[in-house]
């Protein structure tokens, strides 16, 4: 992880595949659910596309199956979140 006086950038590293996964977004934000985001990606887009990796003049339709995953990283932080506030 790296902050300055605006962005917090993290990243998630698979070293079997050599494939960064970045996230940059705004500190004031203090997003929650990154780090459970980041290894989302990283499970799902590996799963779906290992085999067309060593292509590397490849473009991957991952934005519809990111933005699903974004939601519902963001929805079980929330829900995890909620249930600690009540308990």
């Amino acid at each position: 992880m790296h902050s300055d006086e605006t962005y917090t950038l993290k990243w998630l590293q698979n070293n079997e595949l050599k494939l960064y996964y970045v996230a940059v977004y705004r500190k004031s934000y203090m997003l929650g659910y990154v780090d459970l985001l980041l290894s989302k990606v990283d499970t799902k887009f590996t799963t779906t596309y290992k085999k067309e990796l060593s292509n590397t003049n490849r473009e991957f339709d991952f934005l519809s199956s990111f933005e699903k995953l974004y939601d519902l990283a963001e929805s079980e932080v929330t829900t995890l979140l909620s249930y600690h506030t009540l308990t």
